[in-house]
């Protein structure tokens, strides 16, 4: 399975502890020669950068400088077999307009007989450039947060990001058979993340002041904000400090690093 790792951090006094913390995943991350690495940024000014290189163990206050003063980052690697041509396109985490987003997992394409046209208008259908599942499911994401008028504006509140985003991720099964799964969005003022069945470990770092979950309106915030900083990821820490979430969760995580973590039911409690 592709390996994950997910950094939120809410100010420039943070961004050094989460380098130190981050740099102990680099190895598992990045540093295999037939592994296709993506690094998803997205720093204060809203505007999200994407680039393939391998991340190596001294690099990650490089690899992640647009975060200094604070921001969102997602990171996802995949081995490559001998045979498989390195394609950026197809290389998750993918990026439009404000957001990143990936997707990971053991899923493969059904049938094409099985699968339903995609009900996405022609704007977003035109931008796609590949077949990734990560894709794919972005542009479903796109179009739902077109449906209620905000993939523009991007003034949405946090029920219709949460609501976008389980709604793309329930179009799964009928496209892709096959076993767990995860999903990233970022953009400007938050950061979601949703498991189904993959195992995923995270940890908070910096000033326990306000504990307060993320509100509805997620806005961004003005001012001094103590040092904190969150880091999730699908690859098994070796410290103790990290936390396992439950194998169907959601997780919000706001631009100064408030956290909140909803256990969702397993898809066979679903169905029950």
């Amino acid at each position: 399975m592709d390996r994950f790792l997910a950094i939120a951090i809410s100010s420039a006094d943070a961004f050094a502890p989460c380098m130190d913390v981050v740099e102990a995943s680099l190895a598992a991350l990045g540093g295999a020669e037939r592994r296709a690495c993506g690094v998803g940024e997205q720093g204060p000014n809203g505007v999200p950068l994407l680039h393939h290189r391998p991340l190596l163990p001294g690099q990650a206050a490089a690899a992640f400088h647009h975060l200094k003063e604070g921001g969102f980052a997602l990171v996802q690697t995949a081995e490559l077999s001998p045979d498989t041509v390195f394609r950026s396109h197809q290389t998750p985490p993918f990026k439009d307009r404000r957001w990143l987003w990936t997707l990971g997992g053991d899923l493969q394409d059904r049938d094409p007989d099985e699968i339903p046209p995609l009900a996405i208008p022609d704007f977003l259908q035109t931008k796609q450039r590949g077949t990734h599942p990560g894709e794919i499911t972005f542009l479903q994401f796109q179009a739902f947060l077109h449906s209620f008028g905000d993939l523009r504006r991007g003034t949405a509140e946090l029920p219709v990001l949460v609501h976008s985003l389980e709604s793309a991720l329930s179009l799964i099964p009928s496209r892709y058979t096959g076993g767990p799964f995860f999903a990233a969005a970022a953009e400007l003022r938050a950061l979601l993340i949703q498991t189904r069945g993959v195992e995923l470990w995270m940890r908070t770092l910096g000033s326990s002041a306000d504990d307060s979950p993320p509100d509805d309106t997620l806005r961004i915030p003005t001012g001094f904000r103590p040092g904190r900083a969150v880091a999730v990821t699908n690859v098994r820490p070796e410290a103790p400090e990290w936390t396992p979430l439950p194998p169907h969760c959601r997780v919000v995580v706001d631009r100064i690093a408030q956290t909140s973590i909803t256990p969702l039911d397993s898809p066979e409690d679903a169905l029950s």
